[in-house]
């Protein structure tokens, strides 16, 4: 009987300390992860409204607009195919000539391509709710193939108000889906790989201060160089699948991967698939996209920062100066002789008072203390 009060009371007591404990930490885990979520949501749902908007719109004006222009070619070119010459003359020849061009003319800026001219009975539609969502992405990703583009004066003007919120929303989404993806990696990396490291110089005295220290210290070269080949091999593998889906060879298809991500898209190569395979091209554009930010994010700004901390440790102008004013020939030695001992801390002195637990900071402040004592005496 007792015994089994005290089991019951032995659990409750403990599940008392655990239970609000990983609660918290799950809260917690929420907390971080939501604003991306929703973030990403935003930006889906904004892209799918667009669509919708964009192919109810153009849709109905799209077969009325092409049919009209067609029908005003093959009239001219109707009237040029049973042209006596003989009866009329040269000069009514080169009218004709000269209508038919300007009728085609006036279709292409209205946005009739070549590939419409080889439909004869049955026009299919180019605006689909598919075709119309792959639209709306290279619309808020600044990509703008020019492949599929809005000819109603409607289309047009919804697209300008479409574009000033929607591409600023999707730059915020890369590059916040990229940001958590380089803090993830930071994380992982000095958590798993320097922690046992850290431990045994005496940095820190617990794995809590392996979190403290790792949102503040730069990623290392190792993730980065994994970033960069990561971007690289999915270049290679996209320039590879396209070789087969689009029938380029390698070097187009890596040309047309490089210029997707990096949001340049001239429009000289276009995708020719069917609506089952556009939701493949706009998965393939949002994750180069998150590569491309999150390898400019890694490489990009420790390059900076290394830049900045080497530049913040010794005073070169100073140096330079008496080096010219002397005549003397500067070496590699001579610069780095200004470089101080604690140079590898420089990218982390505005974050010292975060890192309570370092204690290569106390055997410093300890060292300081004692030669001022010694000097005192």
């Amino acid at each position: 009987m007792l015994s089994g009060r005290h089991e019951k009371w032995h659990k409750s007591f403990f599940s008392s300390f655990t239970q609000p404990q990983m609660s918290s930490r799950f809260i917690q885990k929420v907390r971080l992860i939501l604003p991306h979520v929703l973030l990403c949501t935003a930006t889906l749902v904004y892209i799918c409204i667009g669509a919708e908007l964009f192919y109810l719109i153009e849709a109905p004006y799209e077969l009325e607009h092409r049919k009209f222009h067609l029908d005003n070619i093959r009239e001219v070119q109707e009237r040029i195919k049973y042209f006596d010459i003989h009866k009329y003359g040269n000069e009514s020849a080169e009218e004709l000539i000269d209508q038919l061009i300007y009728v085609s003319m006036q279709a292409f800026d209205e946005g009739i391509t070549i590939e419409d001219f080889n439909i004869e009975t049955n026009l299919t539609n180019k605006w689909t709710f598919s075709t119309a969502v792959f639209f709306a992405v290279t619309v808020v990703t600044t990509i703008g193939y020019g492949n599929l583009v809005p000819i109603s004066f409607f289309g047009r003007f919804f697209c300008i108000f479409y574009s000033f919120l929607g591409i600023p929303l999707t730059l915020i989404t890369i590059a916040d889906v990229a940001k958590f993806l380089s803090d993830l990696i930071n994380h992982c990396y000095w958590r798993n790989v320097r922690r046992k490291d850290f431990k045994k110089d005496g940095l820190i005295e617990n794995d809590d201060d392996v979190d403290s220290l790792a949102a503040t210290i730069e990623t290392s070269a190792a993730a980065q160089i994994f970033v960069l080949l990561l971007l690289l091999g999915y270049m290679a593998v996209a320039a590879y699948v396209f070789t087969h889906v689009q029938e380029w060879n390698f070097l187009d298809s890596f040309y047309f991967t490089l210029i997707t991500l990096v949001t340049i898209g001239y429009g000289d190569l276009n995708i020719e698939t069917n609506g089952e395979n556009y939701y493949g091209w706009i998965a393939f554009i949002f994750v180069g996209l998150i590569l491309s930010t999150l390898t400019v994010d890694l490489v990009g700004s420790a390059c900076i920062q290394n830049l900045h901390s080497f530049g913040r440790s010794f005073d070169a102008l100073g140096f330079l100066r008496s080096a010219l004013r002397n005549g003397k020939h500067v070496t590699v030695e001579q610069w780095n002789a200004f470089c101080p001992p604690e140079y590898w801390l420089m990218p982390w002195i505005d974050e010292i008072r975060k890192f309570s637990t370092l204690s290569v900071f106390r055997e410093s402040e300890n060292n300081s203390k004692k030669s001022s004592q010694s000097l005192k005496v």
